[in-house]
């Protein structure tokens, strides 16, 4: 079966709709503007295109334990998930190194030292297909005027064993900056956070007065430039890392305010204006005093979030968005499909759906239906309660016009996909 990508048949879809539009007689030209996504509490079912408004319920999550980092990566900062391992480096005044971590010992199997670098302040990894990218951009004191980005070829990265490697400079300068004046975490110059996305690096900057982040474009060919902000969001807050997953169109933002770590999810945006479609935070509540530093995509869905040594050990943890992005037709391989349900009356022939639920374990799970094109027709969250053998959850579902559906209810790390029958 072919899977397709939720946000790519969207887009097209809405593309194809607007020039036929456009071309027909003006009074048929009624685009509807508003919140397209099914989890937000604004969320418009006539909408048919995302104008960036939705809005969220406060959401709070802790995301697994993953690995622990040796000692010597105690103040790792950016992360990158590649040829099956792990990178990091440490940040400022560490050495001008970067390191490949084993995913099952949490050690370190590789160090490639980048012979022409000095790490001033690295703070963020990122990749395209052929380059590994490391932000030299750290910025306290918001008075630097030797900002970079090392961009280092993967060829000349072995397979094993350690190796120095010489990088290609890309230099750069906030143009929107006219005052250096030193002023220790409170400028709006810092910057942490780094993705690369269809041959363009995108920087979110630290504020630290306003909470905000901008966002800035730089190309990843070697060179001196000069660049200006092309959107900015407020986060709330302060952000540390950023990662963009090419399978799902998405990026993550990770960040604390008052040292309470938080995720920033960007999705269904328009081309790459992040800012554009929908922003949902997700609050780490459960890491209270946690300094998350790097986040990335693993694969798919699924997302590693690191954090140096503070009240907790250097770590790495894992998450997967799907819980809240639900925007494909497809599970991810790092869930467990051993959740068991039972779906009655099926085929369903009233505007009523219940939906049992044996041993979940849980206090609360996700259900999503699904057509057979991958859109999201209902998303809801449910509380369940772990200690009974069994809980009973009833939908209502008098708006899904009749048809053959996929029905994927998860609880923690478990899944369970059946196929239902509306008539």
């Amino acid at each position: 079966m072919i899977k397709l990508n939720t946000l790519v048949f969207h887009n097209l879809f809405r593309i194809a709709i607007f020039f036929l539009l456009l071309h027909s007689a003006p009074s048929l030209f009624s685009q509807v503007y508003g919140c397209t996504d099914p989890n937000a509490i604004n969320f418009n079912p006539a909408a048919t295109w995302n104008d960036g408004s939705c809005i969220y319920e406060p959401t709070s999550f802790t995301p697994q334990q993953y690995l622990e980092l040796p000692a010597s990566l105690d103040e790792t900062s950016g992360l990158m998930f590649w040829a099956g391992g792990i990178w990091t480096f440490n940040d400022s005044g560490g050495l001008p190194v970067i390191y490949k971590v084993d995913t099952i010992s949490g050690e370190i199997i590789q160090s490639i030292t980048v012979l022409n670098a000095e790490n001033t302040d690295w703070e963020d990894i990122t990749q395209d297909e052929d380059n590994i990218y490391v932000g030299d951009f750290g910025n306290n004191n918001g008075n630097r005027k030797d900002l970079k980005v090392y961009k280092l070829d993967k060829s000349s990265i072995p397979p094993i064993g350690n190796a120095s490697v010489s990088a290609g400079v890309i230099s750069f300068s906030y143009g929107d900056q006219h005052d250096f004046t030193p002023s220790y975490n409170a400028n709006e110059y810092d910057c942490e956070a780094i993705t690369c996305v269809d041959n363009m690096l995108y920087l979110f900057t630290k504020n630290w007065v306003s909470q905000t982040t901008r966002l800035y474009e730089l190309p990843t060919v070697s060179g001196t430039y000069s660049i200006l902000p092309v959107d900015s969001f407020d986060v709330d807050g302060l952000i540390t890392g950023a990662g963009y997953s090419g399978d799902n169109n998405q990026v993550i933002m990770s960040g604390y305010k008052n040292y309470k770590p938080f995720l920033f999810l960007l999705f269904d945006y328009y081309e790459n204006e992040f800012f554009s479609g929908h922003k949902r935070r997700i609050d780490m509540d459960g890491m209270l005093g946690a300094q998350t530093e790097g986040i990335c995509f693993k694969n798919g869905y699924n997302a590693l979030l690191s954090c140096e040594k503070s009240i907790i050990d250097q770590q790495v943890f894992k998450l997967n968005t799907a819980i809240w992005t639900d925007t494909t037709f497809c599970f991810l391989p790092e869930l467990n499909e051993d959740l068991l349900i039972r779906v009655h009356p099926n085929p369903v022939r009233s505007d009523k759906l219940k939906i049992d639920i044996f041993q979940p374990g849980e206090e609360e799970c996700f259900i999503n239906i699904y057509n057979l094109l991958g859109r999201s027709m209902l998303a809801q969250k449910h509380k369940i309660n772990s200690k009974r053998k069994k809980t009973t959850i009833s939908l209502s579902i008098p708006e899904i016009a009749p048809g053959i559906y996929m029905l994927h209810v998860i609880a923690g790390n478990s899944y369970a996909i059946e196929k239902i029958i509306i008539e």
